[in-house]
């Protein structure tokens, strides 16, 4: 995985706000997938007005929250709130990918933080360079927070160079700690919600075969929270299952044509999380579903069980080359 737990907590700034940005700097938009975060949004909304970023926008698609986070949204007129009844958070996202009439677009959770400086350093990156794709920071993990500190129990750090593919399939890529030309992701198609949970993991997959032009800055940019409402970062990984099963399909929408450069680290991706969906199956008592799977699988790849080892050991690889990894300083 790409997550380094931190030997110890890091107090991390966040909230602090930043000398307004130059002048000349590209327009940024923010896309946030919302529904009933009223306990959590006021703190985004915070790190998102700290930035003090001229040109931004911040889009909010909201799915029918009931709990009172639209007044809360209410209070923020320089936001432009979108009520749909979005089915799941890709979803909101594509609806809202039209009405963004800026060069440069991120994503950013209702329950998540930006830290200090993110957006200027974005802006500065894509002004300096028009031929310039997508943006990566990295980002820190944290349980608690006060009003101008978080305690950051991990990080999401980038791998070194040869395993950065590995590090898109069998890794945590951070996705929210990206961001993207507006026009690329457009071209891209948006997200597929054929994958509910690891829909961005997809985009990324696809801006990647693109040969986009990537950069990334090895600083924190954005901090998710680690609680049991996360879908993809709490504890008790309620959603593996889910996880494990989009993670299957992608690699089989993109077996089919995949280069020799992909193909094979595709093919050991869906052996290994084939294999490890079948364990769950089968602890589960789920017989029927582990055949099932297994028969899809052969299908898709007649060798794969011969390739589950070399997944296990780019796995293995992916996660001795993160611990090495240089730590991070701030935006």
């Amino acid at each position: 995985m790409s997550i380094r737990d931190l030997p110890e907590s890091r107090s991390i700034p966040w909230g602090i706000e930043e000398p307004a940005a130059g002048a000349g700097l590209p327009a940024i938009t923010l896309l946030t997938p919302c529904l009933n975060r009223a306990d959590l949004i006021g703190a985004m909304l915070r790190s998102v007005a700290a930035q003090n970023y001229p040109g931004l926008r911040h889009i909010v698609v909201d799915g029918g929250s009931t709990d009172g986070t639209l007044d809360i949204l209410a209070r923020h007129p320089s936001l432009r709130v979108v009520r749909q009844a979005s089915h799941g958070s890709h979803e909101a996202m594509n609806e809202g990918l039209p009405l963004v009439e800026t060069p440069v677009v991120g994503f950013l959770n209702t329950d998540d933080l930006l830290l200090p400086g993110v957006l200027r350093r974005a802006g500065e990156a894509f002004g300096a360079d028009p031929g310039l794709q997508a943006l990566r920071f990295r980002a820190a993990l944290f349980e608690r927070a006060d009003d101008d500190r978080i305690e950051a129990t991990a990080e999401i750090v980038e791998p070194a160079a040869e395993h950065r593919l590995d590090e898109l399939l069998h890794g945590t890529p951070g996705f929210n700690a990206w961001f993207f030309r507006t026009d690329t992701v457009r071209a891209l198609g948006g997200f597929d919600t054929a994958f509910d949970v690891a829909g961005d993991r997809e985009l990324l997959l696809r801006l990647l075969r693109s040969g986009a032009k990537i950069q990334t800055l090895p600083l924190l940019g954005y901090a998710y929270r680690r609680h049991a409402g996360s879908r993809t970062l709490d504890h008790g990984a309620r959603l593996r299952l889910a996880i494990l099963a989009d993670h299957v399909a992608i690699a089989r929408k993109h077996l089919p044509g995949a280069g020799p450069a992909l193909r094979g680290p595709l093919a050991d991706w869906h052996a290994f999380e084939t294999a490890r969906l079948g364990l769950q199956h089968v602890k589960a008592g789920a017989i029927g579903a582990a055949i099932g799977l297994a028969a899809a699988a052969f299908a898709a790849d007649p060798a794969w069980p011969a390739r589950v080892g070399a997944g296990r050991r780019r796995a293995a690889a992916l996660a001795d080359s993160i611990t090495s990894a240089i730590p991070s300083g701030a935006a």
